[in-house]
């Protein structure tokens, strides 16, 4: 099963802003997803309302943004995910690059939870993993 939620995360991550109704049944209806301790926001975005308001709410304060997932690791009912941003501010005419991960948890094909953190290592030992 665990193949399959990798799967799952590869198609859901990318979706920007409206979630399509075909991701929808991806997405558990009371789908929690939790900020890391240093994002400017603690809010835990819950249900579809909340997927697409956490998927739109940090892009939409930049000129650029882009997120890349670089690996993914597969637990059986989890999937981390290492990620690289880009982004670009206004009236800035360098980018910021940083690394980040998610934690993905799935149930029955779902997403329940998504947990984000500032460094890869944090999520693989929440998820029982060591690199």
């Amino acid at each position: 099963m665990s193949q399959e939620n990798v799967e799952i995360v590869r198609r859901v991550l990318p979706v920007k802003e409206k979630l399509p109704d075909e991701f929808l049944p991806y997405l558990h209806p009371e789908v929690e997803i939790i900020p890391s301790a240093n994002f400017p926001e603690s809010e835990i975005f819950r249900g579809h309302a909340g997927f697409e308001r956490w998927k739109t709410r940090w892009p939409s304060t930049f000129d650029e943004h882009e997120v890349t997932p670089t690996r993914f690791w597969d637990t059986g009912d989890q999937v981390v995910v290492a990620l690289h941003e880009r982004v670009k501010s206004a009236g800035s005419s360098f980018p910021y690059e940083d690394d980040f991960a998610h934690v993905w948890t799935l149930r029955d094909g779902a997403v329940t939870r998504i947990q984000i953190f500032d460094h890869l290592d944090e999520a693989l030992e929440a998820a029982g993993l060591s690199e």
